[in-house]
């Protein structure tokens, strides 16, 4: 009768282990990039002696592997993954929203984007909405931050969770 060799026998073994580390690895990768954190529910009331801003993104599968860290007057707020949200507490007066060098999924590979910045002009008591589009042209990465209603912003955060 005809018998495997124990080598053979040894290499198929391995070749399955390391398709299921393979596999693993990229299951790994792909949830980083994507938001996590509790699905978005509601409009928060906006305190009344600051404002909130709601930044989000919707999910696209083109650019869900990359996230910008977001600043609020330079300081770090978070990263707007795929399919998030960020509430960020903004003060009376002028405050600038950008988008920075930030991480592309967990290979610590950079967001390679111009840096985007949007000034908001905060008064005590309002939301305000911004969102963040980006644009795959020909493998060319675009980036935009655009104001958007309260209407618009409910239908698109309906879905998203928060950013963590």
């Amino acid at each position: 009768m005809f018998e495997i060799n124990p080598i053979w026998r040894e290499l198929k073994v391995n070749a399955y282990k390391s398709r299921y580390l393979c596999f693993s690895v990229i299951i790994f990768l792909l949830i980083g990039c994507v938001a996590t954190g509790p699905q978005f529910t509601e409009l928060a009331p906006a305190p009344q002696d600051s404002s909130y801003l709601y930044f989000y993104r919707p999910s696209q599968k083109s650019t869900e592997t990359i996230y910008p860290t977001v600043l609020l007057n330079d300081s770090d707020v978070g990263a707007l993954k795929a399919g998030g949200y960020l509430l960020i507490p903004l003060k009376p007066g002028n405050n600038v929203i950008s988008t920075s060098r930030g991480l592309m999924g967990p290979w610590s590979l950079h967001w390679d984007l111009k840096k985007q910045e949007y000034e908001v002009y905060a008064v005590a008591g309002r939301r305000y909405f911004l969102k963040l589009e980006l644009h795959n042209m020909y493998q060319l990465l675009l980036s935009d931050i655009i104001q958007v209603t309260e209407d618009t912003a409910l239908q698109e955060l309906k879905g998203l969770k928060l950013s963590q």
